[in-house]
């Protein structure tokens, strides 16, 4: 399916290869546009534009992760289809500091495996 010419003109391809979105963007970083009357992440939509099936926001389902961590990029090429569990582990695996600002380390950090 084509990409449409609106939405190719908010797209910035940066050197590392992120496409970033210029557009709007929600409150968690992510871009966002409405196509034929229906909101999308643009992530999403790329993803789908392209010929992949969408994994559906089901609760422990199936995601699309930014492998790039960058939540505003909509390249493909830099989205991979994880479980929910995988999704939060990499998160978490990158987070330095807690929501209050504070750094972690194994000395303040308890893990708990489910």
């Amino acid at each position: 399916m084509k990409v449409p010419e609106t939405i190719l003109r908010r797209i910035f391809v940066a050197e590392d290869g992120c496409h970033l979105w210029l557009g709007g963007i929600s409150d968690k970083g992510y871009g966002k546009v409405t196509l034929s009357r229906k909101p999308w992440r643009v992530h999403r939509l790329m993803w789908h534009l392209v010929g992949n099936d969408l994994p559906d926001y089901a609760p422990g389902g199936l995601q699309l992760d930014h492998v790039c961590l960058n939540t505003s990029c909509c390249n493909p090429a830099h989205l991979q289809v994880v479980d929910q569990r995988e999704n939060m582990a990499r998160a978490a695996a990158l987070r330095t500091h807690c929501a209050k600002g504070h750094e972690l380390s194994d000395d303040n950090t308890r893990t708990h495996r489910g």
